[in-house]
């Protein structure tokens, strides 16, 4: 049974262990006194964490103003925004092992501040390690990018990956009932793709039976 992300980040924001005494996170009470606003900003800059984080990245070979870059809190709550640009970041995020930890490690050091991020992060990090195929055959990775661009409105992405299925002679039926064998929570969030899907079928199919007839049409007119 996998330890969520998110689990790690929540047990480990509430205490920091030292010779076996529990203490609370440094830098956390004085930082809940400042302005709701500057607390907002600052908890995305994760600057409370202790510089010995940034002596130890430089030890493993991290570029600290890249890893700086990477958290920028304006890119952050761009992401929890835009699904795009939030598939982009995280991508960027767990491009390297390292860097992916070295990331969550400075979410944890404020994880109450940083909890819709850090969430959605283990949202991400869980695709990736445990993404599946529905049917042994439709990729949930690939259902994740369809959904996150069908709410984004960029149906024109989705049609490519609907032409290369029709063209595979993969039908509405298969997709839905794909979906529809898998878990309630996945079925509930693709079922709108594979209802989708069964109409992209449908309109090309009469399309092709409408060219197909002007085309024989044509035929019999020229003979």
């Amino acid at each position: 049974m996998r330890v969520s992300y998110v689990m790690l980040l929540v047990a480990s924001a509430l205490f920091v262990s030292t010779d076996g005494v529990s203490v609370a996170v440094s830098g956390q009470s004085s930082f809940t006194t400042r302005r709701t606003d500057l607390r907002f900003l600052r908890s995305y800059k994760l600057d409370e964490v202790d510089k010995e984080d940034d002596s130890n990245n430089e030890e493993r070979g991290f570029d600290v103003k890249r890893l700086d870059d990477l958290l920028n809190p304006d890119k952050i709550k761009t992401a929890l925004t835009d699904l795009n640009k939030q598939k982009k970041l995280f991508d960027d995020w767990s491009a390297n092992s390292e860097v992916s930890e070295a990331i969550i490690k400075r979410l944890r050091a404020n994880f109450l501040a940083n909890k819709d991020i850090a969430m959605k992060y283990d949202e991400y990090m869980t695709m990736i390690k445990y993404g599946k195929k529905l049917d042994g055959w439709l990729e949930t990775k690939t259902m994740d990018e369809m959904f996150a661009w069908m709410q984004s409105g960029k149906m024109s992405k989705m049609k490519e990956v609907f032409s290369n299925w029709y063209k595979e002679g993969i039908t509405g039926e298969q997709v839905i009932n794909a979906i529809k064998n898998s878990d309630d929570k996945i079925a509930k969030r693709y079922k709108p793709i594979g209802v989708y899907y069964e109409s992209f079928v449908v309109k090309t199919a009469k399309d092709e039976a409408k060219k197909a007839a002007e085309a024989l049409k044509k035929a019999a007119e020229a003979s």
